[in-house]
């Protein structure tokens, strides 16, 4: 693509959603709105991220970490690059998971994000499935926080057979 604006509302995905290391290649521009969002994943030592040609205005938009995400505490990922002039910078909030935060840091043409601790990787769910479906809402509804009202009514239905119902 030779330039590209991401909209308040809209989010930028580099690479194949879901898979770190992707690349998005644009031979332009890439300008973020305020109110937009840059997701990329991270697995291991590996990050999505795009790469441009031309002036990348950052614009305050947030950066997200894609769910399932695995990122090693330490590890500096670059997730942006430009051969051009990098403008503004991202809000400097970027959360993953529920105790963990990123930091994100720049040089003249890249972005950086590193993290000081991260969530440990997602557990088998313990709520009983038997489909991936309901195996993969499983996985969601039992990481919310203690007390929530969606976990603790699932939790309280008790006959496996109505708990998978309930995750279809």
């Amino acid at each position: 693509l030779t330039a590209v604006n991401v909209n308040a509302g809209g989010t930028l995905e580099p690479g194949v959603p879901g898979t770190a290391g992707g690349v998005f290649n644009i031979t332009g521009s890439l300008l973020f709105s305020s109110a937009a969002a840059y997701m990329v994943t991270i697995n291991g030592t590996n990050a999505s991220n795009a790469a441009v040609t031309g002036t990348a205005t950052l614009g305050g938009a947030t950066v997200d970490v894609a769910s399932g995400s695995q990122p090693i505490a330490g590890h500096k990922y670059t997730i942006l690059t430009t051969t051009g002039t990098l403008n503004s910078t991202f809000n400097p909030v970027v959360m993953f998971g529920a105790d963990s935060s990123g930091v994100l840091s720049y040089d003249a043409h890249d972005v950086f994000l590193t993290f000081s601790s991260v969530p440990p990787p997602p557990t088998a769910p313990v709520l009983p499935c038997s489909t991936a479906n309901q195996c993969a809402v499983a996985g969601a509804v039992q990481i919310l926080p203690a007390g929530n009202a969606l976990l603790t009514a699932i939790s309280n239905l008790g006959n496996p057979a109505t708990v998978g119902q309930a995750l279809n």
